[in-house]
């Protein structure tokens, strides 16, 4: 019975080997060690960064942003730059402006340069709101009634007009 308490304990990951799960891209695997110590620790900034982090890789970014704010409300630089993603995959321009331009300044002050990953967000930010700033919302008055696999070629629109496309 003892043997196998102590095999239950050697096969625990420490917070540390979470760490390196992190920096390797395992967010999964590391993601339960880091809400277990931030279950005890709920204001660690890093703690809030790091589960923050992986709940956006793993594709939950509702359960991520409060844990990236409370990282970046307590100063964790690389904090604005996820919530940043984050804003830009809500088609929330606007706010992922403003988060990549406090990223920025982070950076400035602690003197140290754009990431290439950061600058091509930027550049991204720019290409969606211009490319917003071209979209017409259509209002279809007709009804046709076509197969959803057929519904682009329903619509016949001159050159001047435009095109309509999936996305």
């Amino acid at each position: 019975m003892s043997f196998l308490c102590v095999g239950a304990f050697a096969g625990a990951v420490t917070l540390d080997e979470a760490k390196e799960m992190y920096l390797q891209g395992d967010f999964a695997g590391a993601l339960p060690v880091f809400q277990e110590a931030l279950a005890s620790k709920p204001k660690d900034a890093s703690l809030n960064h790091w589960v923050g982090v992986c709940l956006m890789q793993e594709g939950r970014d509702d359960e991520a942003v409060p844990h990236l704010k409370i990282a970046d409300t307590k100063g964790i630089a690389e904090a604005p730059r996820y919530l940043a993603e984050i804003a830009f995959r809500k088609y929330d321009f606007e706010g992922a402006e403003s988060y990549i331009a406090k990223y920025e300044k982070a950076l400035k002050k602690s003197r140290k340069t754009m990431p290439e990953g950061a600058q091509a967000m930027i550049d991204r930010i720019d290409l969606a709101k211009t490319m917003l700033d071209r979209v017409e919302r259509i209002v279809i008055i007709d009804s046709v009634t076509v197969d959803k696999e057929d519904f682009f070629r329903a619509y016949r629109l001159t050159p001047e007009s435009g095109s309509l496309n999936t996305a």
